[in-house]
């Protein structure tokens, strides 16, 4: 469910996962130091920023983990309004 609703935002690429989080490619509107920075100050939501990390060199990704439906759904709902 989570993962079909986070495909549904225009600016991420989003691989599917087995674990319990999600990596999000971003592809336009936002890097990944930027959107993370921006969850973080405005909403208090924090995901992971792959800036810099072996293997994701060059690219914008982060990595967003599963939580309960309430705060999926809240995200969800704040990536979509941003």
């Amino acid at each position: 469910r989570f993962y079909k609703h986070l495909k549904g935002i225009p600016y991420l690429e989003v691989l599917p996962s087995e674990a319990n989080y999600f990596l999000c490619f971003i592809k336009a509107k936002y890097s990944a130091t930027e959107l993370s920075e921006l969850l973080m100050d405005k909403f208090e939501i924090y995901i992971k920023d792959l800036t810099g990390k072996i293997g994701f060199e060059g690219q914008e990704c982060v990595r967003i983990a599963v939580r309960d439906e309430v705060d999926n759904d809240k995200l969800i709902d704040i990536l979509k309004s941003l």
